[in-house]
């Protein structure tokens, strides 16, 4: 792992970290971090639980969408570069973000890749979902394994794996995320 990119608001990442006496470094804004700590990137700002830092959170719909807008925000930048170019593990999110499935989409369809006409294959992608039925008070197996396909479909014209997990089952994602590391 190279780098987290959060749309938390909240330091949890880095007290985890700090604490099992792992260097690492807060990226929240548009200044260029190039430390040898473990960048951790807010990408909708920061509110840290006990020191004061200088940022705008992203909190508003439309602060939002100024960013949304703004192709060259730092934030989207970060993103972009690590959709282009590394292997990113979604966990946590539903996919539904606009911005975010915009951002999918240049990674996926929009940017090309000139590295001196060397082959250059995309990087997998993989999110964590978890597998629940649609209408909880009257399961219907055939509509919900329609709907998995369905998404699963739209995820990977984005360049994204469904990795499904049992609801409540979250425990499973550090061991599926072992299984594909390896």
């Amino acid at each position: 792992v190279s780098q987290v990119i959060t749309f938390n608001y909240d330091d949890l990442i880095e007290t985890a970290l700090l604490k099992k006496n792992f260097p690492v470094h807060s990226v929240f804004d548009r200044s260029h971090y190039s430390g040898n700590e473990f960048p951790v990137y807010h990408v909708h700002g920061m509110i840290p639980q006990k020191r004061q830092i200088d940022s705008t959170p992203v909190l508003s719909e439309s602060t939002y969408h100024t960013l949304y807008k703004e192709s060259f925000h730092w934030s989207n930048v970060i993103q972009l570069n690590a959709l282009n170019w590394t292997t990113c593990f979604f966990v946590g999110l539903s996919m539904n973000d606009p911005n975010l499935r915009r951002l999918l989409d240049i990674s996926q369809n929009g940017v090309e890749k000139d590295l001196n006409d060397e082959i250059y294959e995309m990087p997998c992608h993989y999110v964590f979902l978890e597998r629940y039925p649609l209408d909880k008070n009257k399961p219907d197996e055939y509509k919900d394994l329609e709907h998995f396909s369905l998404q699963e479909k739209m995820m990977a014209k984005l360049g994204i794996n469904i990795l499904w997990f049992e609801k409540g089952q979250f425990n499973e994602i550090p061991k599926m995320m072992k299984i594909i590391r390896s």
